[in-house]
């Protein structure tokens, strides 16, 4: 699990890295764009604003990706205390069996 949510964090750095690298190129298409005349400018704007969108999405689901990856690093750190806890207590129930076989005897206590 551990190798698992890694791997996630990675890709979800890519990702960002990606996202982040189209938004720039789609900002200096925008600047590009407004040299045009108004007629083709015109055009090319409404496909670059789709194409901003589209990256305002892919960031959403990427926000969407992270709070789940977080969800499941929470959970299994979670389940990984629980593991050494009830270990604890085993143990602790164990010693305490020790303890009262001795003082049965007469050793301890």
């Amino acid at each position: 699990m551990d190798a698992l949510i890694a791997e996630a964090d990675k890709v979800a750095v890519k990702v960002h890295t990606a996202l982040a690298e189209a938004q720039t190129f789609v900002a200096k298409k925008l600047i590009e764009v407004a040299r045009f005349t108004e007629g083709p400018a015109k055009a090319v704007r409404e496909e670059v604003d789709m194409l901003q969108k589209r990256l305002e999405e892919g960031r959403e689901r990427l926000q969407q990706f992270k709070a789940g990856t977080a969800d499941r690093k929470r959970a299994h750190l979670l389940q990984e205390v629980e593991a050494k806890v009830a270990a604890g207590e085993i143990e602790v129930q164990r010693m305490q069996e020790a303890v009262n076989a001795l003082s049965s005897i007469g050793i301890a206590g």
